[in-house]
């Protein structure tokens, strides 16, 4: 996996900055064309299928060093907007290649 894009940089608090991009992958085995393995395994799946288009963020900060420094792990971006919910009941479920439903926890 590696850099595709940067879409976009977004100071998000003093020395702290969202990173927008896309991914790729390189060198994928023959297995990741196997449509069985891929049903049976969503996740290689969603990130087979989201190359070079599933948009991520993730968050860095400056140190005191002023070395850069990952502060939050890439997530991404796309969320279904037709479902709506909020509060700590509140969840994230998968739900095809590049999107993401939210929905509320039971």
């Amino acid at each position: 996996m590696e850099l595709d894009q940067i879409i976009n940089i977004e100071s998000i608090a003093q020395g702290m900055s969202a990173v927008y991009f896309t991914y790729r992958l390189t060198q994928l085995a023959p297995w990741a064309s196997n449509a069985s393995l891929r049903f049976a395994f969503s996740e290689a799946d969603n990130l087979i299928a989201g190359s070079t288009k599933t948009r991520y963020s993730a968050t860095f900060r400056i140190t005191k060093q002023g070395k850069l420094m990952l502060h939050s792990p890439p997530t991404p971006v796309e969320l279904d907007s037709s479902v709506s919910g909020t509060g700590k009941d509140a969840c994230f479920q998968p739900a095809v290649a590049t999107r993401w439903r939210f929905h509320r926890a039971t």
